[in-house]
Parts: C-alpha cells; structure tokens; sequence
C-alpha cells in the first residue's frame, strides 16, 4: 500500500527526488508479519509526515518478485536491540525494528529509515551532504552552534575525526519532532 505525505516545515531541504529513486519496494518478513507489518507502516508514514518526503513506499509480498529490483528494503524484527539498518546501493537494504518499541525511542524507525537512505556515518555520507541545506532557523540554537563549530571537522583527512559526529543535526535526536 503507498503511503503518501502531508506538508510539513522540515528541519533541511531533504528532497528525495535530489539523490534516490522516489519509490520504493519493500517487504515484510517475520513470524509474526500482521504486528511487524503495522510497525513499519506507522515507521514510514511518520517518516513520509516529518519530512514531506515525496518517496512513495509499496509492499511487495512476494519475496522472489521483491529481489528482482534493483533497490529494496527487507523489514524484520531485531532480537536484541532497538533496532539496526544496514544500507546498500544496489539490492537489498534492511531494516530490523525491535518487537519492544516501548523500550526503545519512539522515533528509533524512522532514524532506521534515514540510515539507508544515507543519513549515516559521515564517512559514509560524504557524497550525499551537497545536496543538504541547513534551516538554521528551525534548529535549536545549542545545535546549530556545535553544528558550526565541528563542521570542518567533518571533511578533515585526519583519521581521528573518521568516527560518528554525535553533534551533527542529522543525529536522529537532533531531527526528531519528539526531542
């Protein structure tokens, strides 16, 4: 089924049409598919809801005709933690939600979304920042200052800074509505 959005201010001008495909095939694979299957529902309407996003996401319940596309997201439940996503550019793309999202940040999903579309590990999403433009506006000021102050950090050559920016606005703290 596509799930389609509403308009929303959005914290950067994060357009899909810029950088992947605007639809998108998944599938949903568990023991208990009908309770996963309402959990990445509601994932991806908020996601589609918090950033306006124009991807359209349809279910495919045929894992055979699911692997035959070049990109697509495999969604599962994750026995341990709060969940995980491991992004690829071509194939399959996961998503493991935890079947306790009470325990776990109620925006956890939608981070989980953002990681394979490449809101990820600054070294890993070097070639995907162009096209993002900071609201500083619709930033808390604490973040937007720390922001500025490591930016240059982020395209330094020195390996020491090659770990995760926990100050980045892309953190999914920093961009949830809920935070």
């Amino acid at each position: 089924m596509p799930v389609t959005g509403i308009n929303r201010v959005n914290p950067t001008n994060f357009f899909s049409s810029l950088r992947w495909g605007n639809f998108i095939k998944y599938g949903v694979f568990a023991d208990d598919r009908e309770k996963l299957r309402v959990s990445v529902h509601n994932a991806i309407e908020k996601f589609t809801n918090v950033f306006n996003s124009n991807i359209v996401w349809e279910e495919e319940l045929d894992g055979d005709k699911l692997a035959k596309f070049d990109r697509y997201v495999i969604f599962g439940y994750s026995p341990e933690n709060c969940g995980e996503a491991d992004a690829s550019a071509l194939g399959p793309n996961t998503i493991f939600l935890s079947p306790y999202p009470e325990i776990c940040g109620k925006d956890e999903p939608m981070a989980l979304i953002l990681r394979i579309l490449g809101f990820t590990q600054l070294i890993k999403r070097h070639d995907r920042d162009r096209f993002i433009k900071v609201n500083w506006k619709n930033l808390d000021p604490n973040a937007a200052s720390q922001w500025r102050e490591w930016y240059n950090l982020a395209n330094s050559t020195n390996p020491i800074f090659k770990v995760y920016d926990i100050r980045s606005i892309l953190h999914p703290s920093a961009i949830s509505i809920d935070a």
